[in-house]
């Protein structure tokens, strides 16, 4: 864009391209983000000019070097009724008077006509900042009448409003070369926002999804999801005699608390229960400035998933149309049994939150009222985090940006870091006179339990009966009804007692029989941490430690090293060894992850000061795993663990500590290029308080030696 200063209605064709600048200056800018102006231009004004502490180099669009741009220049730009003083950099622009960056147009969001060559300026910035009278302003091309575009039908343009089928119109990327050689011979060349091109090229007639400039890495959308996703958003609710085939009896008369239906309503303000989001001031004590990304790039499929998902949580009342500074990015992901997940990124917002540290009640406190009971059930709340109202005065702040525009929540949506503090509190105050009795509530699951089973029935429908009448809907198919046996919070609850989940610690009771004398070492080093708490360790090990000082070439395992690796097993899973979960200690993730195989350790810092582990996590990859970047493969390790041990995880008061051999992974929370299948782990980790740290793999040996077993390794050969 190359605007004349003072002048009104500027020509709108432009050039559009990346303008790179190297410069230690406080003042600098880089990439697009920066304005350029022509030194013969700023001269013959004489604007005012500010010198740079230190000399840039830019790069131009024909990809010439331009080194030693040593000031920047005070220039008002208008355009009708837009004014706006800006600092752009002093250089030559051959045949162009100015340049402005991406960002600028991030900014100021101009709507481009391209039928009638106009721009429209009618954004939240500009009608505050840029237009005095606070009314929309409208400019045409003064070049228009040169070289008209070819007309198109009205029908076109609806489509482009209301899209129903492809536009007759193709997009590609160029080279700046192409562009500047454009520009010389005097082409027209429209510049618009890297949003917009997304959005049309979204809506194209041209299949153009393997492009690599606009394909997000990750697994591709395929029409089959898109068709998929469709199918299920537009399946048909269960009936009720479907619903009551699947309750007791005694929960007939409550069926409409099970029908998906429900889950469809918006629900009602509630005042102090509705979502909060506070704001952490930045280092001046003002709010901090918001997070506004721009639209990810998307194919025709991922987009008409977008519309249909839009759509749908409109009719709800679940979003509406926003004005918001803050819009974060949306992502459209292949979930890897087919059909698709829509997931907002914000981690942006999440880093500007003030953590909510409403922990969930845990195991601890429910232990003594379990142990006495005989029959169980439990439910399971549907679409949990959407039965809350986000506050009026902060529904901005979940703003999100698609190819069809602005768009907020009014619903707490997933994703957002205080989601599970805030209804575990609404849940808590909805149950609160039944918790001390028969029932816990952790987040969307919830346990009853009595001791006679007229007592249970009782207290199963003053519980159904509450959750329905709180709004919150439960899911038929997953929930379980008068039993005598059932898994919650990573317990096997009994009539006969509570015992640990033997999937916690199936990742040493699996540990198959050394076959090397590196199998050895790798389980030594393994239990030599837990050494403190098992009594007699040296003696117990001696047999293994005896196998480690021979020659690898002769290794033989004997009856002796074999009874020791079987005690040392056991040791490991005895409550002497293994601690209960307490949510009021520190805890700690130790991830780790080889070429097939992926591993987690959960430990707790006691009182003592000792690390004691509460569980342990080691899982074959599948074949499909076994392919991704090793960066994926570590951060798949983590989020593993945490989807391992989210009731004991999630509302902790104190940040979790994750240590990771991947250095990488520390700046994972702030890494702004995602790709799909990280899009999806970063929407369910931000649920989590949790700081990723780096430690050498050789501090690692707990996590790392359950990575690297050879009879892991054997089996999934075979698996492929």
């Amino acid at each position: 864009m190359h605007p004349n200063c003072f002048i009104d209605d500027p020509p709108v064709p432009a050039l559009f391209s990346t303008l790179e600048v190297s410069s230690d200056d406080d003042n600098s800018d880089t990439g697009c983000a920066s304005l350029f102006i022509d030194s013969s231009h700023a001269r013959a004004h004489k604007y005012d000019l500010i010198s740079l502490s230190q000399p840039a180099t830019l790069e131009l669009a024909d990809g010439s070097l331009v080194a030693g741009v040593t000031h920047m220049a005070r220039v008002t730009v208008k355009f009708g009724a837009h004014v706006e003083d800006v600092l752009a950099y002093v250089t030559k622009l051959s045949g162009v008077q100015m340049i402005l960056g991406t960002s600028w147009f991030q900014t100021h969001e101009p709507r481009v006509n391209w039928k009638d060559m106009s721009l429209s300026f009618d954004s939240e910035h500009c009608l505050i900042t840029c237009i005095h009278d606070h009314r929309p302003c409208y400019t045409q091309s003064s070049r228009h009448h040169k070289r008209p575009l070819p007309q198109t039908p009205d029908p076109c343009r609806k489509v482009v409003r209301h899209p129903k089928a492809p536009l007759p119109i193709d997009v590609a990327f160029i080279s700046s070369r192409v562009a500047a050689a454009a520009v010389c011979r005097d082409q027209d060349i429209c510049i618009t926002s890297y949003d917009e091109i997304c959005r049309i090229a979204a809506l194209s007639d041209k299949d153009w999804e393997d492009t690599k400039h606009l394909q997000a890495a990750g697994a591709k959308v395929l029409p089959e999801d898109y068709e998929k996703f469709r199918d299920k958003m537009e399946r048909p609710h269960m009936s009720k005699q479907d619903i009551l085939e699947r309750l007791p009896k005694v929960l007939h008369p409550l069926y409409q608390g099970f029908d998906p239906k429900e889950a469809d309503e918006l629900p009602e303000l509630r005042g102090d229960l509705d979502h909060k989001i506070e704001l952490k001031p930045d280092d001046t004590g003002q709010p901090p400035k918001p997070s506004s990304q721009r639209l990810r790039p998307m194919s025709r499929d991922e987009a008409r998933a977008v519309k249909l998902y839009v759509d749908d949580m409109m009719k709800k009342g679940h979003v509406e149309r926003s004005t918001s500074a803050w819009a974060a990015p949306l992502l459209v992901v292949r979930k890897p049994g087919g059909g698709i997940r829509i997931c907002v990124d914000y981690r942006g917002l999440n880093a500007h939150t003030v953590k909510n540290r409403n922990a969930p009640s845990l195991i601890r406190d429910m232990l003594a009222k379990l142990s006495k009971s005989r029959y169980f059930s439990k439910v399971d709340v549907i679409a949990a985090f959407n039965k809350i109202r986000i506050k009026e005065e902060h529904k901005h702040l979940s703003a999100f940006i698609t190819p069809y525009g602005l768009y907020q929540y009014t619903v707490m949506p997933f994703g957002m870091c205080n989601s599970p503090g805030t209804f575990q509190a609404y849940i808590n105050d909805v149950l609160h006179e039944y918790l001390d009795g028969f029932c816990m509530a952790y987040l969307d699951d919830v346990i009853i339990f009595s001791e006679t089973l007229d007592q249970h029935e009782k207290h199963l429908v003053q519980v159904v009966s509450r959750l329905a009448d709180a709004g919150l809907p439960m899911d038929i198919l997953k929930s379980e009804f008068l039993k005598t046996e059932v898994k919650f919070l990573g317990l096997i609850i009994t009539a006969d007692g509570i015992k640990m989940d033997p999937e916690k610690v199936s990742a040493t009771q699996d540990w198959k029989l050394p076959q090397s004398l590196k199998d050895v070492q790798a389980f030594l080093g393994f239990a030599n941490f837990y050494r403190r708490f098992i009594r007699g360790f040296s003696d117990i090990a001696k047999p293994l430690t005896h196998l480690t000082r021979g020659d690898p070439k002769l290794f033989k395992m004997t009856q002796e090293a074999e009874r020791s690796f079987h005690a040392l097993k056991i040791a490991f899973c005895s409550d002497v060894v293994l601690a209960h979960f307490d949510p009021d200690l520190k805890s700690i993730v130790e991830t780790d992850a080889s070429d097939y195989v992926y591993a987690a350790v959960l430990s707790q810092v006691q009182p003592d000061g000792s690390v004691r582990p509460v569980a342990y996590l080691s899982k074959k990859m599948s074949p499909t795993e076994c392919n991704y970047e090793i960066y994926d493969k570590e951060l798949l390790a983590i989020v593993r663990a945490f989807e391992e041990w989210r009731p004991e995880l999630a509302g902790v008061p104190d940040a979790v500590e994750v240590l990771t051999d991947h250095r990488g992974l520390e700046f994972f929370r702030t890494k702004r290029n995602l790709n799909r299948r990280q899009a999806r782990w970063a929407e369910f980790l931000e649920e989590f308080d949790f700081r990723i740290q780096y430690r050498p793999g050789k501090q690692g040996t707990k996590p790392d030696s359950l990575t690297r077993r050879t009879g892991d390794l054997l089996d999934s050969v075979t698996d492929d």
